[in-house]
């Protein structure tokens, strides 16, 4: 969105972006090389995409208007890993990131088309339209594209309760609401005054504990996954089949190249016999399973309690520890904290964005299989070479199997009837939107 042009290299070793002229950050200051430049070296050492993918790689300004990233080897996913809104590459002010601390910057200073004016805690965000936005010249198109503030001011309100969200939608003291509880699609579509949106929504996941304890031995976690009956699991989270899908890939079947049904048949075996008696050989001796989840996402502890009864009755001794949603992000990094963990995960742009196949995330994946084929894929140099990648990797991801895909998931979002331009891509998206 900040670049008037940007290009790749036919080894996919050089990353050239020609940055836009004009461009205002929230406080008044004019964008310049210096900001990109020192936002990217941040990038490169505090998220995980940056740290795996580009270490190594030299950042050069040939003149006022270019960043050229160079990478030690070739990286055929470079464009996708920084254009991933996941882990995004946000460019911000240099004086910003020189301020910044080991646990992030201390304010809050973009360029889009609205700007942050205040977070009051546990309650709301408040964003206000920015006059001097400069729009790109061409149509909106998911997270991309032109944007707009027809609306001057806008309110994000944490509202954790669902029911009390729903309420709000119905009597209009919100305008949109999200996550909005699988049982209440009918009573939305018959409402005049709502129109509601069921959306593609990534998946939720069991992880995986595997730096020490139980599941550090592989046959441990094939043990359990042979038992589970995933689509329980996936009806207790999800209410019904109109909100989920039965798919174990790492990818979506929309999600070309990338999508792979390489070992796919071994998806939700759902044989509790076998399950059994791999836990014995394996040398199950009544060990704790504690499952570390939250009721602040209904789907995670709907799905987890199924989990545990699963488990349960496999005779696994599995226990759960129900938090809220900042202790379970603070636990699930201590590895003596847990055996098992709930989490959601949103869709990425190429399967190398997804974080529970990095060694450095909770859960700690640590497998040859799969660290080569992810290098596999990035010294791709065609489509043809990175597809074959990518099925190589899943099928080391089911042989080491890091976690518990339940399947795929959708979400439900709803906003008042008088409000048009509203969209969802991994999230509401609320410029372009107007009442």
């Amino acid at each position: 969105m900040l670049a008037s042009d940007f290009s790749a290299n036919d080894t996919f070793t050089e990353f050239t972006f020609t940055i836009r002229d004009g461009i205002l950050f929230h406080d008044g200051t004019s964008m310049t090389i210096e900001d990109v430049l020192a936002s990217m070296n941040r990038w490169m050492t505090t998220t995980s995409n940056g740290k795996q993918y580009f270490g190594g790689a030299v950042l050069t300004t040939p003149d006022d208007s270019t960043l050229v990233i160079t990478t030690p080897a070739p990286l055929f996913t470079g464009l996708d890993l920084l254009a991933d809104t996941s882990q995004i590459a946000a460019i911000q002010p240099k004086s910003i990131i020189d301020a910044a601390s080991a646990t992030g910057v201390e304010d809050y200073i973009g360029t889009g088309p609205y700007e942050f004016i205040k977070w009051q805690t546990d309650a709301w965000v408040h964003l206000q339209k920015f006059d001097a936005y400069e729009n790109v010249g061409f149509a909106s198109d998911g997270l991309a594209g032109e944007k707009n503030a027809p609306i001057s001011e806008i309110y994000f309100r944490f509202v954790a309760d669902p029911s009390t969200r729903l309420a709000g939608l119905q009597t209009g003291e919100y305008d949109g609401a999200n996550a909005i509880p699988f049982d209440s699609a009918e009573a939305l579509a018959s409402d005049p005054s709502i129109v509601s949106y069921v959306n593609d929504n990534g998946f939720n996941a069991a992880i995986f504990n595997k730096q020490q304890g139980l599941f550090a031995d592989p046959a441990m976690r094939h043990a359990v996954y042979e038992g589970l009956n995933l689509v329980d699991i996936q009806t207790a989270a999800f209410s019904s089949e109109d909100f989920f899908s039965m798919n174990g890939a790492l990818m979506t079947e929309d999600q070309t190249p990338w999508y792979s049904d390489e070992s796919i048949d071994e998806y939700n075996p759902n044989d509790q016999d076998a399950a059994k008696e791999m836990l014995d050989a394996a040398g199950y001796a009544g060990e704790e399973v504690r499952i570390l989840t939250s009721r602040e996402y209904d789907d995670h502890y709907n799905g987890a309690v199924v989990l545990q009864e699963q488990l349960t009755g496999l005779g696994v001794n599995a226990t759960l520890n129900v938090v809220d949603w900042a202790t379970v992000l603070q636990n699930r990094t201590d590895p003596a904290a847990y055996e098992i963990f709930i989490t959601g995960f949103s869709p990425v742009a190429v399967p190398n964005s997804l974080v529970f196949l990095s060694s450095t995330w909770p859960g700690w994946t640590d497998d040859a299989g799969i660290s080569a084929a992810l290098v596999e894929i990035n010294a791709s140099t065609s489509t043809a070479e990175a597809q074959k990648a990518a099925a190589d990797l899943q099928e080391a991801y089911f042989d080491y199997l890091p976690i518990i895909k339940y399947g795929n998931k959708k979400t439900i979002t709803a906003v008042r009837a008088d409000v048009t331009g509203y969209d969802f891509q991994t999230g509401d998206i609320f410029w372009n939107a107007t009442r």
